[in-house]
């Protein structure tokens, strides 16, 4: 009888300690996807958007993006995107500041403020914002613009 509750309370114990590493490994895993994404995003503003190398666009955003921009509806996917990037970079120059960067999922929050330079005048016009992103497969496919 004795010997069946130490098993019984041995066997307890195993199970509690092989489910709990497999949350542990889960969430570990999850916890390096969020900072990977966290990484992709300030990649993003830092080389696309504070230097102004349009090139890198393609590493970062991908060719079918979903752009939720109510001030840019018509910009639909990659292409479209970095089209408008070019328009923007050959009048202004932008300096990107991330205040919060927050990841959970597949989904970063990006809450940032932005110097913008006019290159004709060098009148330097402050704004900021929000943008949500969702990536999948190391870039990002889709996003949300609130200004």
């Amino acid at each position: 009888m004795k010997r069946k509750l130490v098993l019984g309370i041995v066997a307890s114990l195993l199970l509690v300690v092989v489910f709990t590493g497999a949350y542990i490994v889960q969430a570990s895993e999850a916890m390096a996807v969020e900072e990977a994404n966290k990484v992709i995003v300030q990649r993003s503003v830092w080389e696309c958007w504070n230097t102004g190398n349009i090139d890198v666009i393609g590493e970062f955003y991908a060719a079918d993006l979903v752009n939720h921009d109510p001030k840019y509806p018509d910009i639909r996917n990659g292409e479209e995107f970095k089209q408008w990037v070019i328009g923007l970079f050959t009048a202004y120059d932008f300096h990107v500041t991330i205040m919060d960067l927050i990841a959970e999922g597949d989904m970063v929050v990006k809450r940032y403020t932005n110097r913008i330079t006019v290159k004709a005048t060098g009148e330097q016009i402050p704004a900021g914002g929000t943008t949500i992103y969702r990536l999948s497969g190391g870039k990002i496919v889709e996003a949300w613009w609130a200004r």
